[in-house]
């Protein structure tokens, strides 16, 4: 068993081959697209959730990711949630 962190980034559905283009660019080689229905201020869209396991020290990284896609695809906001988890490789 591991401690980890998980890190979720919401997005919005709308470029998936450009965030795949944006996690490939930071070395970020395993990852998670979860396909979602999301509602930003009353309005339903198309959501995205990038999940990320592996290291804290993987933040800033993530971080980047996340600046990245929202400013690629012309978001007011994307969210980033964390929480530490315990991994095992089965």
């Amino acid at each position: 068993m591991k401690n980890q962190v998980t890190f979720d980034i919401y997005t919005e559905d709308v470029n998936r081959e450009g965030v795949e283009n944006a996690l490939f660019s930071l070395g970020i080689s395993s990852f998670t697209l979860i396909p979602a229905s999301g509602c930003y201020f009353g309005q339903s869209e198309h959501s995205l959730i990038i999940r990320i396991i592996g290291s804290a020290d993987l933040l800033e990284d993530v971080k980047k990711i996340g600046w990245n896609i929202k400013h690629a695809q012309h978001q007011a906001t994307v969210l980033l949630s964390s929480y530490n988890c315990t991994t095992e490789i089965l």
